[in-house]
This record gives structure tokens, sequence and C-alpha cells, in this order.
């Protein structure tokens, strides 16, 4: 038995064991008392102490006739080759072994459960990780390719070209799709030799076609031969230059806050 359990079970009707009674019948409380510090001497040695009978009535402090009668006349003890035993407290002690395995074994499983778990979800966030890593990488690439190929494009007609900041205010207003579709369709066509502005060309494409803009609240809108054009709110220059070009046929629809006609 491993010393460091110090505690054992203690049956509340003990005294009512037949055995009992008939021991204490015989020789009172006192041997009761001797009863149980023997049981606790045999818990703490492993169910085995050697059967000395003097030094035992010394140690309880009773004749030995009493520590002899206790032992050999009750059946509550068993001596062999000069050792004391019980055979009550040999099967709770391997009813405790078997149960102390199976817990051990239980928490072994778990932890054992708990790490496949652990390794699973460890696995788990490596691969979303590199799906996000593989995903990022291939938008990165995507829009280094239209960047490149717009760059191409232009490179292909030098007399056009567009600001970023201008580019950027069309992709607000318009959208990145047909902005960069309309760019396209510009550099493309066979007769821009005659187009000194891209920004300017981009410009007047896109209204012809009657392109709405992205729809705002915080922006110019205004009617102009039955469509309706937008102009984001910082384009202020842009939206005073409709006006003088376009003149009374403009029927201004919405000003940004702040903004005086």
């Amino acid at each position: 038995m491993k010393k460091e359990t110090y505690y054992f079970s203690h049956d509340y009707n003990t005294r009512n064991d037949f055995k009992i009674k008939k021991m204490i019948m015989k020789l009172g409380y006192t041997a009761y008392g001797v009863y149980w510090g023997l049981i606790e001497d045999l818990y703490n040695n492993d169910n085995s102490i050697r059967f000395d009978l003097e030094l035992l009535a010394y140690d309880f402090r009773v004749e030995e006739s009493i520590i002899n009668s206790i032992i050999n006349d009750f059946d509550l003890f068993t001596v062999n080759d000069g050792v004391l035993s019980s055979e009550s407290i040999a099967r709770r002690l391997e009813l405790r072994d078997a149960r102390s395995e199976k817990a051990r074994k239980s928490v072994a499983k778990r932890w054992s459960k708990n790490n496949d778990i652990n390794t699973n979800v460890i696995r788990k966030d490596t691969n979303v990780s590199e799906r996000n890593t593989l995903k990022e990488s291939k938008v990165k690439e995507k829009k280094v390719k239209e960047i490149k190929d717009i760059k191409e494009i232009e490179d292909n007609h030098t007399h056009l070209n567009i600001s970023n900041s201008d580019y950027d205010k069309f992709v607000k207003t318009y959208g990145k799709s047909i902005t960069d579709d309309y760019i396209s369709r510009i550099l493309n066509y066979e007769g821009n030799k005659n187009y000194k502005s891209l920004s300017m060309t981009l410009r007047n494409w896109i209204k012809k076609d009657g392109v709405t803009a992205i729809p705002s609240d915080d922006c110019f809108k205004y009617r102009y031969e039955g469509k309706i054009y937008s102009l984001p709110a910082e384009q202020v220059e842009a939206f005073e230059q409709e006006k003088k070009l376009i003149g009374k046929a403009m029927k201004i629809i919405n000003t940004p806050e702040g903004y005086g006609i």
C-alpha cells in the first residue's frame, strides 16, 4: 500500500457486526478500541505486521491475553508464519486498487483525447491560415496583373494617360469595373489619336452612354436630356465645368450639404 494514503473506509455499523458484538460482550469496549488500532496499523503497513504478542500488548497498554483473544477468538484476523493480517482489509485494498487503476486509465484516455483534439485544431488552423495566405496571394497577383495590363495599354498610347487621383475619382463615382472597361475601350479605339486627354475623353464617353453613378446622398446630381448624372461631392470643379458647358439645360436635382448654388 502506498504511504501517501492516510485514510480508509470505516463502516458506521461495525459495532453491530456479529463477530464484533461477541468480542465486546467478552472483553468490553477496550477491545473495540484495540481492534480499530490494529486495523489502522494493518492499513498503514500494507495489511501485514509482525505478530509479537508482548510488543502489541505493550503498544496498546493491555494484557497479552486480551490481544491474543481479539486476534484468535473471533475470526477477525489471521496469523500465518508470524505475520498478522486481515482478510477483510485484503478485499478492500484489492477493490480500491482496481478503482484507482480504472481512474488512472480514464484520465490517461481523456488526456489522449484532448491531445488529439488540440492536434486537430492546430492542423485546422494551419490549413485555414495556408488557404487565407494563398487567397491573399491570388488577389494580389490579380490586382498586379490588372495594373500591368492597363500600364501596357497606356505604354502603347503614350499621348493618353490619366492621373492616379482622377482614376480614383472615376472608380469612386462609377466603380472599378466600369472605369477600367471604358479606359480599355478608349485606348484600343483606332481614332484615339485625335484625343488629348484620357480623363476628359473618359468622362465624355461615360456621359454619352448615360452611365449612372454609384448612388450617394453626398454628391451632385443633375438631369440632362432625360438622363441623370452624378458627381462626388469633392468634384466641385468638374461640376462647375458641367454647368458652364450645359448651361440652362442642366436641371440640378441634388447638391451636397453645405454647397450653395
